[in-house]
């Protein structure tokens, strides 16, 4: 049975006898009609040109996007292949199939489909995300309605960087579904923050942990911290002005004494407070000029400032409040962390406006003026949340779009300052923004324009792929005799689609010194100081010969070529 309040039963009503309504309801289901095939096309678009490469122009320092697909499909590769998972037995890479059996039989089933390319590998990816978008839109549709839903969903599916991680064969896509389709049930089902709603996020948090990868528990945890924080904030009872004071200058100091003593405990944690505060701050996102992050931002500090009864109420909103704060910090925690770190936040960035938006529609009263602890902690929170929302809107829209050349150690101090100047002219008028008209607007208008924006991107892309890399590994593939095997830190990448037998070399157990007992019949050299480093040990080992190298062709912006190995006796 179709439910009669989704979309389904919508289009199908309207499919079978439009002379049945009137015109003003024929307009609005045209309209309706109209919008759900626009984000079909649009979600359909992840299947044009799958074998294309990912443009280098996105906000990624690593070159780890250009060949993790490669280490990511090479044990289901091997398995099809070789029928093991390990092709050499000397080869000590573990690969990903017992550490994420998840990813790994989906990859081989897409192997096993189509045969073993990059575009086969990438299905997979394109699948998870319509199982996302339907979680969605099946779950909220009653929630939202068609407005506020097709809003959120086109959002989605528009959204530039989450489009091109949408159709690679990496895990993030993966913590996506598992993240997000229990978050949606919780919003469907009114759960209230509690014990139930984090058993039900705790064990997708473990099943994601076990199943796909360990760091995806990095994700689940600032949403399982904002359910656990309204848990409690919402059995707190009100206390006096001066008992509230008090806390506050309490907390005040406690913050002042962990700032004098940094230089105790902050060695102990191996964590610099103040890069990981810069690297939350100048994120790849906010440098790309994707404004999603800092409006969802802005929400989160209106919800604890002005709605947070709406937090005590709703487990989907504390959750989702919980990963907008803390989920750019703790990923900026990380030394190294590549575009597709961030990737999991990206949707939080555009949800958590729609869910603000239908807080800001429904008749509850706002939260402003208790006096409580917690009252006085998440009106400072938010406070702080709503500065960093103005900074993110200034530096996203100056950097992506009209200076986009501006240096980071000059700008950031200017935007800083312009951006507490306007929170704090934002705060003095907070009274007149509790009624949500002006972020509000602001959200609606921002959300829409994303739409067309990202689509622009995403039209260029799909348009007029780049295929060097299937160039590279033809070129790679002709060079070597049947049979042959490359090795190297691309070699994985560049053999997807052909017959080459590949190794991973350079670490993770396959280091240089082990080259004589795998015997791989090529090093594949993909211009990264990583293999520079390699090729360096390979000249200066007596039992290992090289070849002059052979030119493969450009890709990712780089020189690959490759060196015939010999080993003289």
């Amino acid at each position: 049975m179709l439910d009669r309040s989704g979309p389904m039963w919508q289009l199908f009503s309207i499919l079978k006898g439009p002379a049945r309504m009137n015109t003003s309801l024929n307009r609005r289901s045209s309209m309706l009609v109209l919008c759900l095939v626009a984000l079909a096309a649009i979600v359909l678009l992840r299947w044009v040109a799958l074998d294309s490469d990912v443009p280098t122009s996105i906000p990624d320092r690593s070159a780890a996007t250009w060949a993790d697909e490669g280490y990511k499909t090479l044990a289901a590769r091997n398995l099809l292949m070789f029928g093991n998972e390990h092709w050499n037995s000397a080869d000590r890479y573990s690969g990903w199939m017992k550490q994420s059996p998840v990813t790994q039989l989906s990859f081989l089933t897409a192997f096993k489909i189509g045969g073993q390319g990059i575009a086969q590998a990438r299905w997979v990816a394109a699948v998870c995300f319509g199982l996302f978008l339907a979680g969605f839109m099946a779950l909220l549709w009653k929630v939202y309605g068609p407005q506020l839903t097709l809003l959120g969903a086109m959002a989605l599916s528009a959204n530039y960087n989450l489009f091109i991680y949408s159709r690679l064969a990496l895990f993030e896509i993966f913590i996506i579904v598992v993240l997000y389709v229990p978050l949606f049930a919780l919003r469907r089902w009114q759960a209230p923050p509690g014990l139930a709603a984090l058993v039900a996020l705790g064990f997708a948090a473990l099943a994601a942990t076990f199943s796909i990868k360990a760091s995806a528990l990095l994700y689940f945890g600032p949403g399982l911290l904002g359910i656990g924080v309204a848990w409690v904030a919402g059995r707190q009872v009100a206390v006096s002005g001066k008992a509230a004071l008090g806390l506050a200058l309490g907390l005040v100091i406690a913050l002042a004494l962990a700032s004098v003593t940094r230089h105790i405990w902050q060695s102990r944690l191996d964590v610099s407070a103040v890069g990981t505060v810069i690297s939350a701050l100048d994120n790849p996102l906010i440098v790309g000029g994707n404004v999603a992050l800092s409006l969802a931002m802005l929400c989160a500090g209106d919800l604890l400032v002005f709605r947070r009864r709406a937090l005590l109420n709703s487990s989907y909103s504390a959750a989702l409040v919980g990963m907008v704060l803390l989920g750019p910090l703790i990923v900026g925690m990380f030394s190294y962390h590549p575009l597709r770190y961030w990737i999991p936040l990206l949707p939080v960035a555009i949800l958590l406006p729609v869910e603000w938006l239908a807080i800001v529609r429904s008749p509850a009263r706002p939260g402003y003026g208790e006096r409580t602890p917690v009252a006085l902690a998440t009106t400072a929170i938010g406070g702080v949340a709503i500065l960093i929302g103005v900074y993110w809107l200034i530096a996203s829209a100056v950097r992506g779009w009209a200076l986009p050349g501006l240096a980071l150690s000059i700008d950031r101090k200017f935007l800083l300052l312009t951006a507490l100047a306007l929170a704090a002219a934002a705060w003095s008028r907070r009274h007149a923004l509790m009624d949500g008209r002006v972020l509000g607007g602001l959200a609606t208008f921002l959300m829409v324009l994303s739409v067309p924006l990202g689509l622009a991107s995403v039209a260029d892309l799909v348009l007029r792929p780049i295929r060097e890399r299937n160039l590279v590994a033809q070129a790679m593939a002709s060079e070597l005799p049947h049979g042959a095997s490359a090795a190297g830190d691309w070699a994985p990448e560049l053999a997807l689609g052909t017959a080459v037998p590949a190794l991973y070399l350079g670490g993770s157990g396959n280091e240089v010194e082990r080259v004589p007992v795998l015997k791989p019949d090529a090093f594949i050299h993909s211009g990264t100081s990583f293999d520079d480093a390699t090729l360096a040990a390979l000249k200066g080992r007596r039992d290992v010969g090289l070849s002059l190298p052979v030119d493969l062709g450009h890709y990712a912006g780089r020189s690959i070529r490759l060196y015939r190995l010999n080993y003289p006796r």
